[in-house]
């Protein structure tokens, strides 16, 4: 319930600032994923462990590129449609 409650007001959203549903949902993945990351850097910041923090986001980023894009691309090699492609870089 709760996830259809963000699709609706994410689409809202794109639709009363004039953005594209692609884009609007690659910010809303972009912000979930983050997230974590900003909780982590944020409560070793407030302990004063600076090691956490840079940690976090040196871990976060690494994994991101590692697996986060490598790890669908090796189990579902193909070429990326050009049409989704095109859009997204259309809105900006």
């Amino acid at each position: 319930m709760s996830t259809r409650m963000v699709i609706d007001n994410a689409t809202a959203f794109a639709d009363y600032f004039g953005v594209s549903e692609l884009v609007m949902g690659a910010t809303l993945i972009a912000v979930g994923t983050s997230l974590p990351e900003l909780a982590t850097v944020l409560a070793g910041e407030l302990k004063g462990e600076d090691d956490i923090a840079i940690g976090s986001l040196v871990v976060a980023n690494i994994y991101n590129i590692a697996i986060v894009l490598g790890l669908p691309a090796l189990m579902n090699p193909g070429s990326v449609d050009e049409h989704a492609f095109f859009s997204f870089a259309r809105d900006y």
